[in-house]
């Protein structure tokens, strides 16, 4: 075989593997393509938050500190994913020009290294799942069946089908999570929760494979600091119930001492990890929670009422986090009616809809707790995990339906082309304040202070300059003060802030009106005012004014971008 000979003198020569090889091959294929894709095309795929984590990670590694504005430091960020970017984006401090857009493209490139691997995972996982024994249902530890021949024992027949609904599942899932989130924790959260689920699938019960388990949980923590409190442990209760006895644990000693020792072993691991972090946090900041904890977090007061009202407020939300959290309820309820039937369908397996029923609990506790205690609500990429555990979780209820029906497998092709060109291909929602930053970058020079609330991450990545985060949920600890004492106005002149930058969306876009903002997430209410002088003086106080315009698949407000003088401008609290 000529291929098999190429290997083999690719191994030869150079100690790789035919595997590694091609593997190796389409990692350099994958960067080549994300380097010539457009770039207007790319950047759809992100928030405006993601800039916050991009451009306050290439200031880590280029030793400027944790800042995202080189001002203030800041620890609003989840570790992990912040760290990862930071070991990425630090090569690129040698290169004389280095530009945003090479910055981008570079995370861009390895979310998709990111992307590539859970689709491994994921079909590891599908092949545990979807593949039949004898009986018709997953194999368990009593057949004593090792899982790598388990894996290979797909017949023609079943070959094509499992084939068919991994395309089917890889197709959903490509739509509605892998194609958005670039520069956002949700993905690598999401590769880690894959292998966690593999390693429960595989039955591997040997102590090496718990400790295993215990790191990784340990880096899910540090990947989304608040699944502490409910994907972490609903995973703990699941995975131990689907190790011992099929959901019920023995009540010898021996079979007791194996959980405890399990319990353990995890709860140690995650403890040190928590301890260690929140420890750095104190030592650097002063505080063991992070800045968008403190501002975010309203416990114990109930938010619930203003967060359900602002999630059916507006197309944007509705289409988004709504739908997916009826999604994920709807799974939800699905998980628990196929648990608690006294009768299994041979296509099911009694202990893994229990498993996948307790994740989908936890990723359920998950969004409540936001609904509940986060003055924000639930923010779009918090979904992102959980809708792609209630993808991963249905295909496996309804792989039957799935195997047989062409309808509902092209109608879901139609749909996701129809989602895909709609949200990333035919509008590009970025374009307008790219070029605003860029005018931005234009009239002010390096060592100016500029003012900013909403669309402040993007805005100061691309105009590489001193945007400070007006929300305060990537600046420091010492701003929120100023916020809730009412004494921004003593910020801006102990900071020497040069400009405020707004826009104006809505029929209510004169320029000569007050600017309201930072609101919903602080009691202070602050009010920014031209003062009337400046207003009759030819409108030199406005540096830049230019359309606002945001294209969106469900939004499309239309406005005025704003570049104002400080100096010109009056700060006053407001009820």
């Amino acid at each position: 075989m000529p291929n098999q000979k190429i290997h083999e003198r690719v191994h030869k020569k150079t100690g790789i593997t035919g595997k590694k090889f091609i593997f190796l091959l389409i990692i350099c294929l994958i960067f080549l393509i994300v380097q010539f894709l457009p770039f207007n095309f790319i950047i759809n795929f992100s928030h405006d938050d993601a800039f916050f984590y991009i451009k306050t990670s290439y200031n880590f590694s280029g030793g400027m500190g944790s800042t995202f504005d080189c001002i203030n430091p800041t620890n609003g960020y989840h570790p992990l994913y912040f760290l990862c970017l930071s070991v990425i984006l630090f090569p690129l401090n040698f290169l004389k020009n280095t530009t945003p857009e090479l910055v981008y493209r570079i995370v861009f490139f390895f979310h998709v290294l990111l992307i590539f691997i859970i689709s491994h995972y994921l079909n590891k996982c599908y092949k545990l799942l979807l593949q039949k024994n004898t009986s018709g249902c997953f194999p368990n530890k009593n057949q004593k069946e090792n899982i790598k021949t388990a894996e290979q024992t797909i017949n023609t027949e079943q070959n094509y089908k499992y084939k068919k609904t991994v395309v089917f599942s890889f197709i959903l899932i490509f739509c509605f999570v892998f194609s958005r989130d670039i520069g956002l924790e949700s993905h690598i959260s999401i590769l880690l929760i894959s292998v966690l689920i593999y390693l429960t699938l595989s039955e591997k019960v040997n102590g090496k494979i718990i400790i295993v388990k215990s790191l990784f949980l340990s880096l899910l923590y540090l990947s989304r600091t608040d699944y502490l409190y409910n994907i972490i442990p609903l995973y703990i209760i699941g995975d131990i119930l689907f190790l011992h006895n099929k959901t019920t644990i023995n009540t010898n000693s021996d079979s007791i001492k194996k959980v405890l020792y399990k319990i353990f072993i995890y709860m140690a691991a995650i403890l040190i990890t928590a301890t260690i972090y929140s420890g750095i946090n104190y030592f650097y900041f002063g505080h063991t929670y992070t800045i968008s904890t403190l501002i975010l977090n309203t416990f114990p007061k109930v938010v619930i009422e203003n967060n359900i009202s602002s999630l059916l407020s507006g197309n944007e939300k509705i289409f988004n986090q709504f739908t997916r959290l009826v999604i994920l309820l709807s799974v939800n309820i699905i998980l628990f009616y196929v648990v608690i039937k006294k009768r299994y369908s041979v296509n099911t397996d009694k202990r893994i809809c229990l498993f996948m029923f307790l994740l989908c609990v936890g990723c359920t506790l998950f969004a409540v707790t936001h609904l509940f205690f986060n003055s924000l609500g639930i923010r779009e990429w918090y979904m992102t995990l959980p809708i792609f555990l209630s993808i991963f979780f249905t295909i496996y209820l309804f792989k039957n339906t799935i195997e047989k029906s062409r309808l509902i497998f092209t109608a879901v092709i139609f749909f996701c082309v129809f989602y895909l060109l709609e949200t990333r291909i035919l509008n590009y929602k970025f374009n307008n304040v790219i070029e605003y930053s860029k005018k931005v970058k234009s009239v002010t020079n390096e060592n100016d202070n500029i003012y900013q609330v909403d669309f402040s991450g993007i805005t100061g990545f691309f105009s590489e300059r001193k945007i400070i985060n007006g929300d305060g949920l990537i600046n420091s600890f010492e701003y929120t003060s100023y916020i809730v004492t009412g004494r921004l106005k003593n910020y801006f002149e102990e900071k020497q802030i040069n400009y405020y930058s707004t826009y104006l969306s809505g029929e209510n876009n004169n320029k000569n009106q007050n600017f309201r903002e930072i609101k919903n997430i602080y009691k202070n209410r602050y009010k920014f005012e031209i003062t009337k002088t400046s207003r009759n003086n030819n409108d030199n106080n406005i540096v830049i004014i230019m359309p606002f315009d945001y294209t969106h698949a469900v939004i499309n407000p239309k406005g005025v971008w704003l570049l104002l003088k400080t100096e010109d401008m009056e700060i006053s609290e407001t009820d």
